[in-house]
């Protein structure tokens, strides 16, 4: 008897398994976690669409000339964003990776959805405008585009 693909139960569950798996790598984003990193940091939940408060960078990217990867889990460096559009960011005096300590203006905003393939937030750091996006509570600010690094931080307490 020729039974038809999908009425067979093992089918099914083929099936089932195999689309769940596609789902599961076709959402996965690079995301810092913390087994990625030298020391535990603890995230506070927060909007996506909303940096205020405090955040700690935790990884840092170059991806161009020379490439490398700094962990500054250990490391007390913090970008504290106000409501009033302000940055602060305390705790680089290395400046391996990122920006330097000082305070900057900021705007964080929704681009437009014809933006296909980019990310979904504009952060501007006195007037130069970076894709970036918050997910998981984890900043990624990806200037790579333009041969600059690529900076994850943590939203914290």
């Amino acid at each position: 008897m020729n039974t038809p693909f999908l009425k067979n139960t093992s089918n099914y569950l083929i099936l089932a398994l195999l689309a769940t798996t596609l789902l599961f790598f076709s959402c996965e984003k690079n995301i810092i976690s913390n087994e990625s990193l030298k020391c535990n940091v603890k995230a506070k939940e927060g909007s996506s669409s909303d940096l205020t408060g405090n955040w700690k960078l935790v990884k840092g990217k170059r991806v161009y000339y020379e490439p490398m990867t700094y962990d500054y889990s250990c490391k007390d460096v913090y970008y504290a964003f106000s409501s009033e559009g302000i940055l602060t960011i305390t705790g680089n005096s290395n400046q391996e990776i990122g920006y330097p300590n000082g305070t900057y203006e900021y705007n964080f905003q929704k681009v437009p959805a014809e933006n296909d393939g980019h990310l979904p937030y504009v952060i501007s750091i006195n007037g130069k405008s970076i894709p970036s996006e918050v997910v998981n509570n984890i900043l990624e600010i990806n200037n790579s585009s333009l041969d600059g690094e690529i900076l994850y931080l943590v939203r914290i307490e």
